[in-house]
């Protein structure tokens, strides 16, 4: 096994943390993944104290699950999980939305529009819909830093890499970068004009609609694999298979000694 970079000794629980996050997010280390720790101890060349502590974080954050005898493994994902983040994130960045309209400054407003136009056009020229991605997230964080409330900034960023993690996982399927951009524009339009209410609903119906493509996706993936693949679909998508009756048959009655609940 290759060693990896030496670790700064401050905050190695952290460092650890941080790294085998990003690996997730990114999809170097998959859903059902197995995290050993003497391994990781091993890998990074440190104790196995903040292996430890990495992993604790991990699993209070959500990203990981201990079970008893299968050790560390990395979570999948379930249409129910992804729907609680993307509620959560509604709530807040509608909030969020509200609140920039009237605090961010217009000569940013105005930049971003610009650089809006700008891919707009580009698109309408090459249909490269890439153009649009750094756009979107632009808006996105333009609303965040200038939300004007620290704990619902805090809030956001606690909840950004759950995102990141649904979307990740979704991936190209839910992708609707077109449509986004439209409704990207009229969010532009709220916070040119300083319309408290438009911006609020603006941001609504875009993340409703990033809502309903993201579990359309992912209750079309769930609800095709069979039992028998249901392991390696979940390693391969990240995402839980939804459970299926069995078809065998019962062998006899059943007794209160085998009715196992």
């Amino acid at each position: 096994m290759p060693r990896e970079k030496p670790l700064i000794t401050q905050g190695l629980g952290d460092q650890l943390y941080d790294i085998i996050l990003s690996r997730i997010l990114e999809g170097r280390i998959h859903p059902g993944e197995r995290l050993n720790p003497a391994d990781l101890r091993a890998r990074f060349g440190v104790s196995i104290t903040p292996v430890r502590d990495a992993l604790q974080q991990l699993k209070r954050a959500g990203f990981v699950q201990v079970r008893p005898r299968e050790g560390v493994t990395v979570s999948v994902l379930d249409a129910k999980r992804a729907r609680d983040v993307l509620d959560i994130r509604i709530a807040l960045e509608m909030l969020a939305a509200r609140n920039a309209a009237t605090s961010v400054p217009q000569g940013e407003v105005e930049e971003l529009d610009r650089r809006f136009q700008e891919a707009s056009s580009q698109l309408a020229r090459n249909g490269d819909e890439r153009v649009l991605e750094p756009i979107d997230w632009a808006i996105h964080d333009l609303v965040v830093r200038y939300a004007d409330n620290a704990l619902l900034q805090d809030a956001l960023r606690t909840i950004h890499h759950h995102v990141q993690w649904v979307g990740g996982i979704a991936g190209i399927g839910a992708r609707r970068i077109r449509e986004s951009f439209d409704e990207h524009q009229e969010i532009m339009k709220a916070l040119l004009c300083r319309d408290v209410e438009a911006a609020g609903e603006a941001m609504r119906r875009h993340l409703m609609s990033t809502k309903a493509a993201v579990l359309r996706y992912l209750e079309g993936i769930t609800g095709a694999p069979r039992p028998a693949r249901a392991s390696q679909t979940a390693r391969r998508t990240g995402i839980v298979p939804a459970p299926q009756a069995s078809r065998r048959r019962p062998r006899g009655r059943r007794t209160a000694g085998n009715d196992r609940g």
